[in-house]
């Protein structure tokens, strides 16, 4: 799909105010694409942010690290999110991995724009949130991107 094309397609879709309240009836799957400005850095970024928010990757898990979670690692995540802990229960999920997640449905746009917003200049990010059967394509920019 030539560049502006996949522009069109975009546009087409409504505008999406990431500060409304409405959430979603069930858990989701989001795929992220890093449409400029790619890096270890922003990949890892983005990474920590959805295994933080208890994302996982279904490819390589079934459940959410925070439903696999005995006890003891309760305990663990006491004082916030132990990231390597989340990883190895979301399927052993490596630091770099950033495309496609289930999140759960009370999953923060909000956020995660603001998680983008902290990236370095010109990177560009595109959210594709799937929600029962159906598609909806919102952009992010880092810090003083255009947009």
């Amino acid at each position: 799909m030539a560049e502006d094309d996949e522009e069109i397609l975009i546009h087409g879709f409504a505008n999406f105010d990431v500060d409304v309240d409405w959430e979603p009836a069930e858990d989701y799957y989001v795929h992220i694409d890093i449409l400029h400005g790619a890096s270890s850095l922003v990949a890892s970024r983005i990474n920590c942010h959805m295994i933080r928010h208890d994302a996982y990757d279904p490819r390589l898990a079934r459940n959410f690290p925070t439903d696999l979670m005995d006890d003891r690692d309760r305990q663990r995540e006491r004082n916030g999110p132990v990231l390597n802990l989340r990883r190895f229960l979301a399927g052993g999920i490596g630091r770099q991995k950033y495309e496609f997640w289930k999140v759960r449905r009370n999953f923060s746009l909000a956020a995660f724009e603001t998680m983008v917003n902290g990236l370095p200049q010109g990177v560009h990010v595109r959210l594709i949130r799937m929600i029962n059967n159906d598609h909806e394509i919102t952009r992010y920019y880092g810090a003083n991107a255009a947009g």
